[in-house]
């Protein structure tokens, strides 16, 4: 299997959607003006939010797992 298989590229997935796909940091959300402001100053207003949390590698006890893997970015 090819990388774009295994870990397909959100934009690619998104093309053609109405969806837009912004990698940042949320400083606030303002839930009233329904607007989303980020860490690089840009501002979004939404009218339906999805926010990813990030990720924390787990390896669940698995012998080797750790050191024979590649971490999330």
């Amino acid at each position: 299997m090819s990388d774009d298989q295994v870990w397909p590229r959100y934009r690619e997935l998104l093309k053609g959607s109405n969806v837009k796909f912004i990698q940042d940091t949320v400083q606030a959300i303002d839930l009233q003006q329904r607007q989303v402001q980020l860490a690089s100053g840009l501002s979004y207003p939404y009218s339906h939010l999805v926010l990813a949390l990030g990720c924390v590698n787990g390896y669940f006890g698995i012998e080797g797992a750790q050191e024979h893997s590649l971490p999330s970015p």
